[in-house]
């Protein structure tokens, strides 16, 4: 007589993970980009250091300074070796973080000059701005140390102020240093 073979068959269901999704702060830096902290807990102790929880997207509604920014996230999945066993909660969330003021660099060069009796002095304010960030930077005075010719004298700047749309979201100092030569007049 002929014994035919018992199959069985069984569905192994996979394991929720409930995901939580935190905004890390950040200092202004132009972009839309946020970092994020992934977490979810899995059961299995064995499973939880080859599980890795990530998101392809995590972005502010903005780029400009704020508290409690709104960032939304998506495309969040689980990958590892023990990812089959798994599934995530939900693909995308929305969290808030806060991005918090850049501190602008003025740090203006100046010009030298050949002595003329008086310690005025020129200088340039170039800046360490975000590409494409609208500001206007410009100075009251600037002041040789003295009005002798000599080399790498001291210059104060004072009275710098800047302006334009993205003002908000950098912090900057109203005065700056630099050095520069006084060459005799001949």
């Amino acid at each position: 007589y002929l014994v035919q073979p018992t199959y069985v068959y069984s569905n192994i269901d996979h394991v929720l993970i409930n995901v939580s999704v935190t905004g890390i702060n950040k200092v202004y830096d132009g972009s839309l980009n946020a970092t994020v902290n992934i977490t979810g807990l899995v059961l299995n102790e064995a499973d939880s250091a080859n599980i890795t929880l990530s998101a392809a997207t995590a972005v502010y509604l903005n780029k400009n300074v704020g508290a409690n920014k709104t960032i939304n996230v998506s495309n969040i999945s689980i990958s590892g070796s023990a990812a089959r066993n798994y599934y995530v909660s939900n693909a995308s969330a929305v969290t808030t973080a806060n991005i918090t003021k850049a501190t602008l660099v003025i740090a203006p060069p100046a010009l030298n000059k050949t002595s003329d009796g008086t310690p005025q002095a020129n200088v340039t304010l170039p800046d360490n701005r975000v590409l494409g960030d609208l500001l206007t930077v410009k100075y009251k005075t600037a002041t040789f140390a003295t009005a002798n010719a000599g080399s790498s004298i001291g210059v104060n700047v004072t009275g710098i102020k800047v302006t334009g749309t993205d003002i908000g979201n950098y912090n900057f100092s109203t005065t700056a240093t630099t050095t520069a030569n006084i060459a005799q007049k001949t």
